[in-house]
């Protein structure tokens, strides 16, 4: 248990922090966005080609990406999620980006 003057200068602290607008502003921060929206992962060889990837919540988000990803290294994706019409959307979204994967993306 916090006394007052404890949950007080927490508070404090809590309040100093810069909110998510004011750090995606700072410089530093739009480059490292920047070189996210370049893919530069893409250059790197993580031997994953003819690999098998498992994800769950495939069909969005974090899932989606991770499977962007692997495919991108040549691996071969299954998609796991509790929708599967966001699976078959997914696939799609998949599909466009990489033409060439069509029987490495499992639903």
């Amino acid at each position: 248990m916090h006394t007052a003057s404890q949950a007080l200068a927490i508070e404090r602290q809590a309040s100093a922090q810069p909110s998510l607008a004011e750090r995606v502003s700072r410089p530093k921060t739009r480059a490292i966005l920047g070189l996210m929206r370049l893919n530069f992962l893409s250059v790197m060889d993580l031997q994953l080609r003819e690999k098998h990837v498992l994800i769950g919540g495939g069909s969005k988000g974090i899932g989606l990406a991770c499977a962007a990803g692997f495919l991108g290294e040549g691996a071969r994706v299954s998609l796991v999620s509790r929708d599967m019409a966001h699976l078959e959307t997914a696939r799609t979204r998949l599909l466009d980006r990489f033409p060439q994967a069509g029987s490495r993306i499992a639903l």
